[in-house]
């Protein structure tokens, strides 16, 4: 549970510097 959170703010981070805010709303809600 302590990994997914983690992943998911790395990821975040990439997608969100590589055009990913689409990706993480669509994914977040």
């Amino acid at each position: 549970m302590m990994i997914l959170p983690f992943l998911f703010k790395n990821v975040r981070s990439l997608l969100i510097d590589n055009e990913g805010v689409l990706w993480i709303g669509g994914i977040s809600g």
